[in-house]
């Protein structure tokens, strides 16, 4: 028979002195065999003997132990007895003889021996950390495992971040166009509130420039005016005369508008005045009525607010 590592390294083991062996001293109360000191020496690098076997005396074996890649069985006469091996699962296991011992391949959590009827129960009490050889390989899959997951991980990680960065990105872009807009806006607004004016409209009767607003009109006109950024005084006549006399007439009611507006606390630095003796007519010149529309002033208060006209009647 062509002998494998286990079956070399039992018989090298029997050399040595193991159990069925010269120096197998003796019995324990259940009639199994016992190591030695010395027994127990030469086999304790190799081979482990945490095994229970019950119904030793029925099925005629004296002890079970591993060397930690085969069970070993030692039997009172293996081969009168001839026993047949199963595993866990009912399956039947073949094993290698030699002398006494029936080698099984592997380490199993326990197995069934069968001897004439009569069986037996061999338990490995180490199992679970039987197997150095299983633990470094459950280990290292265990390692290869966490290794994929943590490079997973790592993967989705970078994912998100980038994600992040382009989303972060498009805020700035976003926030920078925004800012662009608000600016563009603030622009615009600036302008709006320079040029829009309100224009005031007060007349004034036939060859008049006596400035006299309503009590209504200067309640309103004069905080306005105060307010505004700058305030143009325009005097208007009705073109009636010449036109040396209407520009005189024109004016003097422009002055007589700004007199008034600085004797009430308007900064006399913004007020700018002129006089238009003819012509922007705001109504029919050749009627009565038209006419005394025209002879007007026309205050033009800068940067009040949106622009509309308020005229005294």
């Amino acid at each position: 028979m062509k002998k494998t590592p286990v079956t070399l390294a039992l018989a090298t083991a029997i050399a040595l002195g193991l159990p069925g062996c010269a120096m197998f001293k003796g019995t324990d109360q259940n009639g199994a065999a016992t190591a030695t000191a010395s027994d127990k020496a030469a086999g304790a690098s190799r081979f482990r003997f945490n095994y229970d076997v019950s119904n030793r005396a029925g099925v005629g074996v004296l002890r079970a132990f591993d060397d930690r890649t085969s069970t070993i069985i030692q039997f009172v006469d293996l081969e009168r007895q001839n026993p047949a091996i199963y595993d866990s699962k009912g399956k039947t296991l073949p094993y290698n003889r030699m002398g006494q011992y029936a080698i099984v391949s592997g380490l199993h959590p326990w197995l069934a021996v069968t001897v004439l009827g009569e069986q037996a129960i061999v338990t490995n009490n180490g199992y679970d950390a039987a197997d150095p050889a299983a633990q470094v390989s459950a280990l290292r899959a265990s390692e290869t495992e966490s290794a994929a997951k943590l490079a997973a991980t790592e993967a989705e990680l970078e994912r998100a971040k980038k994600e992040l960065a382009q989303v972060q990105a498009q805020l700035a872009q976003r926030d920078a166009d925004t800012e662009a807009i608000n600016r563009q806006l603030d622009v615009i607004e600036t302008r709006i509130n320079g040029l829009a004016a309100k224009l005031v409209r007060v007349p004034f009767g036939f060859d008049s420039t006596a400035f006299k607003p309503s009590a209504l009109m200067s309640a309103w006109l004069i905080p306005a005016a105060q307010k505004a950024q700058q305030v143009n005084i325009i005097g208007h006549t009705d073109a009636i005369g010449t036109t040396t006399a209407n520009q005189k007439i024109a004016t003097g009611r422009a002055l007589a508008a700004r007199a008034y507006l600085v004797q009430n606390g308007v900064p006399a630095n913004k007020i700018r005045v002129s006089g238009k003796a003819s012509g922007d007519f705001i109504a029919d010149n050749t009627t009565e009525a038209g006419r005394a529309k025209n002879r007007r002033v026309d205050i033009e208060l800068i940067g009040h607010g949106s622009t509309s006209t308020v005229a005294v009647k």
